[in-house]
């Protein structure tokens, strides 16, 4: 298994939930906007060797932005999600890039999405309990080495 394989790996064991911190005024459903995606991959994923960019491009199949996770090693995972918008709409074009940028993320990472609600409680004890496992995997290592020492 490649490096950058194994990096992606721990990324996502090591990444927590996005909370829908944000709701749409039109359909009154809560949603994770942009930056609550931001900053629940980019530390995990950056720690782990990956630079993230998102770019826009397009092809035969229309305009789009690509999600792109670039790992130290040189090896490259990337999604596509074409925009759908109103033409000659500006606002509907930001719209439409801010809609693909996060979907992109989120289908790339594979990031949980949830409510901020009893999900929280239960994701905040999740990484406790994960903090805690590398903490005592930690020192049972650096035990180890100072009896060897």
């Amino acid at each position: 298994m490649s490096e950058a394989i194994q990096a992606f790996i721990k990324a996502q064991d090591d990444m927590g939930s996005a909370l829908k911190n944000a709701k749409n005024p039109f359909l009154g459903n809560k949603y994770a906007d942009i930056n609550a995606i931001q900053e629940a991959v980019h530390p995990v994923f950056h720690a782990n060797g990956f630079m993230i960019t998102q770019e826009g491009n397009a092809d035969e199949f229309g305009q789009y932005i690509e999600t792109k996770l670039t790992h130290t090693s040189g090896q490259t995972f990337s999604s596509k999600v074409y925009l759908e918008y109103k033409k000659s709409d500006m606002q509907s074009l930001g719209g439409a890039i801010t809609y693909a940028r996060r979907y992109g993320l989120v289908s790339l990472t594979g990031i949980p999405v949830e409510d901020d609600d009893a999900n929280t409680a239960n994701g905040v004890q999740h990484m406790r309990m994960k903090q805690a496992t590398k903490k005592a995997k930690n020192g049972s290592r650096e035990e180890r080495l100072l009896e060897r020492g």
